[in-house]
């Protein structure tokens, strides 16, 4: 074992001699990590801004419209479309005309104002996987 690993360190030595005296290759091996680097920052870029939605807000109620505001205020959702059924949503989803869909049902008013917490049904389209994130 101890040859091994004695042959693998001459190796490694050999090595670095030939990169230290190259200067193309030293270059590559310093330059190119970071060009890699950069690169695949800026093309993975996930900020996901003004993501179409739509919105079925069956509650109508004060919570809920609070509930709603929270959405539309930030840079990440844009409501596009107003419905009234989650097969509303599930349509626009499937026909790629929004990216998210928010369901509020009808007792949520009730569910936040009893101080209990309210819930909510939210869709994503996730063929698109920098917005599944």
């Amino acid at each position: 074992m101890n040859s091994k690993l004695s042959r693998m360190l001459t190796i490694v030595r050999k090595e670095f001699i030939h990169i230290v005296r190259d200067p193309r290759t030293l270059g590559l091996v310093l330059i190119m990590p970071v060009m890699m680097l950069l690169l695949l920052g800026y093309a993975v870029a996930s900020d996901v801004k003004d993501l179409p939605m739509a919105l079925a807000d069956l509650s109508k109620s004060e919570e809920s419209r609070r509930f709603v505001e929270h959405f539309t205020v930030t840079d990440f959702f844009k409501v596009t479309h107003l419905v009234q059924s989650e097969d509303e949503i599930l349509q626009l989803l499937d026909e790629g005309k929004v990216k998210a869909g928010l369901l509020i049902p009808e007792d949520f008013g009730r569910q936040v104002s009893t101080g209990g917490a309210g819930s909510v049904q939210f869709y994503i389209d996730s063929t698109n996987p920098t917005t599944a994130q």
